[in-house]
């Protein structure tokens, strides 16, 4: 969790990049996970 807050991936690529996310974690949770990132760097901007 804590690479994902300071990485902050945008899509399943960069996501794919953050240890301990493989494919089937990619496949359950990328667009949980990448809509609720853009949403915060939506509002941070």
């Amino acid at each position: 969790m804590h690479e994902l807050a300071t990485v902050c991936p945008t899509d399943l690529s960069s996501l794919l990049q953050i240890k301990g996310i493989g494919d089937v974690k990619a496949k359950r949770y990328s667009e949980p996970f990448l809509t609720e990132i853009a949403a915060y760097l939506g509002s941070s901007s």
